[in-house]
C-alpha cells in the first residue's frame, strides 16, 4: 500500500475524483461515510481518503497491497467530497465480478437515483440482481447513497436494455414487463408462470417501458392498485420482487 499526503486542493488527484465522480463505473466510482466504509469489503478500495490516520488505523491496515492511501486535510477532504460537512472518510471502490443471478429486475430508463438506489437495496434482500439501461447511473453518488451501499455487495450491471434482453432470451431466460393495458395479467398470475430464469422490466417513471422492449416480452403484467393511477418505480419493482420472492 502506497501512501501520500495532500495538503493543496489543487492537487491532480482532486481532479481525478472529480472525474470519477462525473463518470463513475463499476470499475471506479465514490463511496462516502464512515458506516457504509467501513461496512463494505476492504479488498474493494481502490483509493482511501482520511483526515486523521490514527482514527482509521484499523481499516487502513486492512487495506489491499495495491490500494492507494491519502491522508489530507480538512480543506481537501471537504473540496473532494462535493459536500459543506464532508465526512472523515472517502473510498474509491470498484465492484467484485458476480455471477448473473437467475432473478433479475431491468430498469428502463429509470432517471431518479433514489428509486434506482431503492430497487438495488431491495433486489440485494430478495436475491434479485439489476441491470440498469439508461436512466440514473448506477454508480452515481446519489444512487450508491440510496442503495445504502447494496450496489457494492449486489449485482448490479449498465448495459444497452434491447441488447441484454436480447441476450437474456437467448440463456433461457423468461422476459416480462410491466404495463397497464388489456394485454397484461396481475401479477398473482404472472408469478405462477415465472420460471426459473427470469427477468421483470420496470419502465422510466414518466414514459414507462419502450415500444421496443414491449415487443420483446413474453408476457406483460400489472400489479392491482386502486385509487391512483400508478406506484412509483421502485414501490412497484419492490413489490413484484417480493412476490415473487414468495412463489411457491
Amino acid at each position: 500500500m502506497m501512501r501520500y499526503y495532500i495538503t493543496s486542493r489543487k492537487n491532480p488527484i482532486v481532479g481525478k475524483i472529480n472525474d470519477i465522480r462525473s463518470k463513475p463505473s463499476e470499475e471506479a466510482f465514490l463511496l462516502q461515510g464512515e458506516k457504509f466504509i467501513y461496512d463494505s469489503d476492504p479488498s474493494c478500495i481502490k483509493m482511501l481518503f482520511v483526515t486523521d490516520e490514527r482514527k482509521h488505523a484499523e481499516l487502513i491496515e486492512k487495506l489491499p497491497e495495491d490500494a492507494n492511501l491519502y491522508v489530507v486535510t480538512p480543506e481537501v477532504m471537504e473540496k473532494i467530497s462535493g459536500t459543506v460537512s464532508p465526512s472523515a472518510l472517502l473510498a474509491v471502490v470498484c465492484k467484485k465480478p458476480l455471477p448473473i443471478p437467475k432473478k433479475l429486475v431491468l430498469l428502463d430508463c429509470v432517471q431518479d437515483p433514489g428509486n434506482v438506489g431503492t430497487v438495488i437495496r431491495t433486489a440485494k434482500a430478495f436475491g434479485f440482481g439489476v441491470i440498469c439501461g439508461g436512466g440514473a447511473d448506477p454508480f452515481s453518488e446519489k444512487t450508491v447513497r440510496s442503495s445504502a451501499g447494496a450496489c457494492l455487495t449486489a449485482y448490479v450491471r449498465k448495459f444497452p436494455m434491447v441488447e441484454i434482453v436480447e441476450n437474456l432470451k437467448k440463456h433461457g431466460y423468461k422476459i416480462y414487463g410491466t404495463a397497464l393495458d388489456q394485454y397484461s395479467c396481475d401479477l398473482e398470475t404472472a408469478v405462477k408462470d415465472f420460471g426459473e430464469k427470469f427477468a421483470v422490466i420496470i419502465g422510466s417513471e414518466g414514459k414507462g417501458m419502450s415500444p421496443k422492449l414491449y415487443s420483446m416480452c413474453h408476457k406483460t403484467l400489472y400489479i392491482p392498485i386502486e385509487g391512483v393511477e400508478s406506484l412509483n418505480a421502485a414501490v412497484a419493482a419492490g413489490i413484484v420482487m417480493y412476490r415473487a420472492s414468495m412463489k411457491k
